[in-house]
């Protein structure tokens, strides 16, 4: 497991700020945690994956790791043939970003992602968004597009954490995290 935590602001100016950049290896999980200092965060990465897999993330509301009564949707589509298709959940134990409906995200090629936590430090329902790009497994030299938003529908708080997970092997690569103050928006 990897923690990125204690997220200090940095200087600098322009509408997002660079808060950390983090080297990962073999990390079976990834937690982003002190999401207090700005209004809305971006997490983005490139990274490679041990295995072929689906990328899985949840969220620490009130002290705890929610396992539990997630909804989400996501769309995906696919470079060769155009082909897309949509996932939607409710009450599942992880969010899942990363997936190629039937197929899982390939571990030949680097996974690009960026999320945006939306409402981190307010006491609400907390929404994610995400897009990202990656290889097809099964799909030689394909790449598939995805994009979604997602919630957790039963626990509402403040954002106290955030858990990106493959759902076997592990991550190795960098994330940018990426803060925007409340007079910003």
């Amino acid at each position: 497991m990897s923690t990125l935590s204690e997220l200090l602001p940095a200087g600098g100016g322009g509408a997002w700020t660079l808060v950390s950049t983090t080297s990962v290896s073999s990390a079976s999980t990834i937690d982003i945690t002190s999401l207090t200092a700005y209004k809305r965060y971006k997490i983005v990465f490139d990274i490679t994956a041990s295995s072929s897999h689906y990328m899985k993330w949840t969220m620490k509301l009130n002290g705890s790791w929610r396992t539990t009564y997630y909804k989400f949707y996501t769309d995906r589509w696919i470079s060769a043939d155009g082909s897309a298709a949509v996932l939607t959940s409710s009450n599942s134990s992880w969010g899942l970003a990363g997936m190629n409906y039937y197929n899982e995200i390939s571990n030949a090629a680097p996974i690009i992602y960026e999320f945006t936590l939306e409402t981190p430090t307010i006491s609400t329902y907390q929404n994610i968004s995400w897009q990202g790009i990656s290889g097809v497994q099964g799909f030689g030299g394909l790449v598939s597009k995805m994009r979604g938003i997602g919630t957790n529908s039963s626990y509402s708080g403040v954002l106290q954490g955030f858990r990106i997970a493959p759902s076997t092997g592990t991550y190795s690569g960098v994330f940018h995290i990426y803060g925007l103050t409340a007079t910003e928006i």
